[in-house]
């Protein structure tokens, strides 16, 4: 009914309301002060939020792109590529979770023997059975071993006096077997944590795919109600410091994913010509951990050191479990190294272009304040502020701070 109400027949002139200096100041201590308030009250669903985001700028080009080869309407696009993304992550989750609950089931029962062959080794030792000879040097590791000695007989578990009698003696072996697994307890609490934790990750993940598909069905709209609010003679500049954060992002994602799949499946590879069990396990667990920017492969090694001195392996026979360990290690960080040095810079060339130190203090800050997904973030939010840094001192000293740069012409008037 307003459309088609004309206009008065002497409308009222526009008069210019520009705010003074000290009217802008208020204004601007009042939005910094809202910003962070709302950065308070969505601390509870940060991670949601954070993962939402993320999968609403992975998944845009895509849906993008049905749009445009197909000439679909954008919401169908947007329904058609995340029942896909969907359908792809259940599909996986059958496929995988099976084998990892047997290769967690098989892990837990090596550190169950293992642990009955420490009582074992413990009970029978000698000071002089710790003594290494490296290099001719001889190393007495008889304290270290006295403390394990001493931790274990806080536990109040009875030793068998040789390994013949608690073969022979069954009565005894089942009373061993009870106190075992009376300490063994909390190991299952905790791998009945690592289940909840997961399903609880999987509901998260649902969550936040949700509030992503919101978030690309508007991304449009808001795009353009952003460029339309701009002041056109700041368009340029804006529109060139976002193509560079969305750079940093792209770069950053596309590389991680290309080198955790690529690291898992050569690990898996590794693994299975070595012979060392659980060896699906033990690459998806690798290829999550090197997402962890810079020290991430280094975390890694611990389990693929863990698991073949615990299990062995069934192809290097005549290796002791410390060596065999260190083998697998070693070949593995070469590998790693092979794939950062090599491969990595071609895919994620200098989008964040950060010192190795400033990473390295980041992901312990990251890891301290948003646990794994702070850990995993930090590099490219670093690098983000990074480029922020350098566009305020541009302005801050007057000068432009893309200098011959022209505004793509896609980006000119968004659709």
């Amino acid at each position: 009914m307003l459309e088609n109400t004309p206009p008065p027949a002497n409308p009222t002139p526009y008069v210019e309301t520009n705010w003074d200096r000290p009217t802008r100041l208020i204004a601007l201590v009042f939005l910094l002060i809202s910003s962070t308030l709302a950065l308070l009250l969505l601390a509870p669903v940060f991670p949601i939020l954070t993962v939402a985001l993320l999968l609403a700028f992975v998944l845009y080009n895509p849906v993008r792109m049905l749009t445009t080869r197909l000439g679909l309407p954008w919401a169908l696009s947007a329904l058609v590529m995340y029942l896909g993304f969907v359908v792809a992550i259940v599909f996986i989750v059958l496929a995988i979770i099976p084998t990892i609950t047997k290769s967690a089931e098989n892990l837990v029962l090596s550190a169950q023997d293992a642990y009955g062959d420490l009582l074992i080794r413990l009970d029978t030792y000698e000071p002089g059975d710790a003594v290494l000879v490296v290099a001719g040097a001889h190393i007495d590791f008889d304290p270290i071993v006295q403390q394990i000695r001493e931790v274990v007989s806080a536990t109040n578990t009875t030793l068998p006096q040789n390994e013949a009698a608690f073969r022979a003696d069954r009565e005894q072996l089942q009373a061993f077997l009870d106190q075992f697994i009376t300490i063994a307890g909390p190991l299952t609490g905790a791998v009945t944590s690592v289940v909840s934790g997961v399903a609880g990750f999987l509901a998260s993940l649902l969550l936040a795919l949700f509030i992503s598909f919101l978030i690309v069905l508007d991304i449009r709209h808001s795009s353009t109600a952003l460029y339309n609010a701009l002041s056109p003679a700041y368009r340029r500049e804006v529109s060139l410091l976002i193509k560079r954060i969305e750079h940093v992002w792209g770069a950053f994602l596309q590389g991680q994913v290309i080198v955790g799949l690529l690291l898992g499946f050569l690990t898996y590879i590794q693994l299975i010509l070595m012979g060392i069990p659980n060896a699906l396990l033990l690459a998806i667990i690798t290829g999550f951990i090197s997402l962890i920017p810079t020290i991430g492969g280094f975390i890694a090694m611990v389990p693929l050191a863990f698991v073949p001195a615990l299990q062995g392996s069934t192809v290097i026979m005549d290796t002791s479990p410390f060596g065999l360990a260190l083998l697998v290690v070693l070949i593995n960080l070469i590998i790693s190294q092979i794939i950062w040095n090599a491969i990595a810079p071609v895919i994620i060339g200098d989008a964040l272009a950060l010192p190795t130190v400033v990473i390295i203090c980041g992901v312990f800050i990251g890891a301290a304040v948003g646990g794994a997904l702070g850990a995993f973030l930090v590099a490219p939010v670093l690098a983000t502020i990074k480029v922020v840094v350098l566009y305020l001192l541009a302005k801050i000293s007057q000068r432009d701070p893309y200098p011959g740069e022209v505004l793509p012409l896609k980006v000119k008037e968004p659709a």
